[in-house]
């Protein structure tokens, strides 16, 4: 019974999550996309996230290349994609309004993470494994 709990029912917990959490993101998009008063945004992780979403999260807040552009302009320092998920990621990119900061918690963790991501060894493809690994071990 576990093994069939298994094959038919985890795949469509997945799906379900994703499909619930695909609705909460497009209503960020839309925000993000859509409203002048947005300056850039932050990955908002979940309370146990996986070292590769503590790794973007240790960015803090990216900012759009142009502060006020429209829709179809808008783009991110950097060329980063708000919309990078991995498979049952939980994360979500919150978008920040002009006037407005991270909240405290939020930059408090980014800021502890982005610590650990400038004492971990290597570079690139290499220092992003290291990340990870420790990442695990350590939470």
């Amino acid at each position: 019974m576990a093994e069939l709990d298994r094959l038919v029912y985890g795949p469509l917990r997945e799906n379900t999550d994703l499909a619930v959490l695909d609705g909460g993101r497009s209503t960020l998009v839309h925000a993000r996309d859509s409203d002048r008063d947005v300056v850039g945004y932050y990955r908002k992780t979940e309370a146990d996230p996986c070292g590769f979403c503590a790794m973007l999260a240790s960015r803090g807040l990216v900012y759009t290349e142009s502060r006020n552009s429209s829709r179809a302009s808008r783009s991110y320092l950097d060329e980063q994609n708000p919309e990078a998920y991995h498979p049952n990621c939980r994360c979500q990119t919150v978008p920040l309004f002009e006037g407005s900061t991270i909240p405290a918690d939020d930059r408090r963790q980014a800021d502890e993470w982005r610590a650990r991501w400038n004492d971990t060894e290597g570079s690139g493809a290499h220092q992003l494994s290291n990340f990870v690994n420790a990442f695990r071990t350590e939470n």
